[in-house]
């Protein structure tokens, strides 16, 4: 196994099992959102593993059993946007470096989203992103931005049309309403559906 050289600050890497990596978002007290440092962050976690010649596969996963990811961190998103003319150039500067999770179509190995908790906006797009995908039975998916005047422009108005049919897609694109993982196991988003207890296994 290929040592990290620094100790994550958002995140937890761990090697689960031979040559599998998991990634873990550790920010249960904003439901695992992301903000620009931790978006920083996983990009290089993922390439650390993509370095890693005894890493296989890598699994991504949220901590606790409340969210895998709520997608954007938008009270930092709020604070940024509000910041100085300085603050606003540097965080710009920072993801314009950052290759995210969602835009790695050729990522050398498979990718494995383990849904421990509700995938919201951009956390749905990094579901649909792997190339496998097992959640909990309490689980539910959503691209809730229509509901904010905006539009899933990580990834969702691309992914999810090419992932169920056309009239499937629209109707969670145009709404934001939520599916439970049974629903997006039926309509082929999702591989397996599992109880919380044997998500690790």
């Amino acid at each position: 196994m290929k040592q990290l050289d620094w100790t994550p600050e958002y995140f937890l890497y761990e090697m689960t099992r031979p040559h599998v990596a998991q990634i873990t978002i550790n920010r249960p007290e904003v439901r695992n959102a992301i903000n620009t440092p931790a978006h920083k962050e996983w990009s290089d976690l993922l390439d650390h593993a993509a370095s890693d010649d005894d890493v296989w596969m890598v699994v991504v996963t949220g901590m606790g059993d409340k969210a895998f990811c709520a997608g954007r961190d938008l009270k930092y998103l709020s604070r940024i946007q509000h910041a100085s003319e300085e603050e606003k150039r540097v965080d710009n500067d920072v993801m314009e470096t950052v290759v995210k999770l969602i835009e790695r179509f050729d990522y050398p190995k498979p990718l494995i989203a383990k849904v421990n908790g509700v995938a919201l906006g951009g956390g749905f797009e990094v579901a649909m992103a792997c190339d496998l995908v097992i959640a909990a039975e309490h689980v539910e998916f959503a691209l809730p931005e229509p509901r904010r005047g905006i539009y899933a422009g990580g990834g969702g108005v691309h992914r999810l049309p090419r992932q169920v049919p056309l009239k499937l897609a629209m109707e969670y694109l145009l709404t934001g309403k939520s599916m439970t993982a049974t629903r997006a196991v039926e309509i082929g988003i999702i591989n397996q559906v599992v109880p919380f207890s044997e998500l690790d296994e």
